[in-house]
């Protein structure tokens, strides 16, 4: 169960940074800062330990949800970034691809979601009523 816990703290924290993530796209009409590029390797790496929590929620009967909904969204956003690139390069442009804004604002609102779902969930650990459905 410590990595349950460690997930669902981790998690909690990684839905803040992600809307902190967002917000500074935003404000930064999406060059991306340091910061960005920090949470950006971050991210990453949850993707990976959100995997992990996969298999071992599936032998510990906890809920599915927090950890996939976090594998969907970044493989989401994978996607949608190769399909940005591939339009970039049949169009013949060069440089950075752009990005839209609304692309940044869902960020946030993931975010958002992530964190207050990975509390809520938290919470329900910590009272041991966290059951697999």
């Amino acid at each position: 169960m410590n990595f349950a816990r460690f997930y669902i703290l981790g998690s909690t924290l990684i839905g803040l940074l992600q809307i902190v993530d967002g917000i500074f796209y935003v404000l930064h009409a999406g060059e991306p800062q340091l910061f960005n590029h920090l949470f950006s390797f971050l991210e990453t790496g949850w993707v990976l330990v959100s995997i992990a929590a996969i298999i071992v929620f599936l032998n510990i009967k906890l809920p599915l949800a927090l950890p996939i909904s976090y594998a969907a969204y970044n493989f989401s956003g994978w996607t949608y970034g190769v399909i940005l690139c591939i339009q970039l390069i049949m169009e013949g442009k060069e440089g950075p691809v752009p990005v839209p804004s609304w692309a940044y604002w869902m960020g946030v609102v993931f975010g958002a979601y992530f964190c207050l779902y990975s509390f809520f969930n938290w919470r329900k650990l910590n009272a041991g009523t966290l059951k697999k459905p």
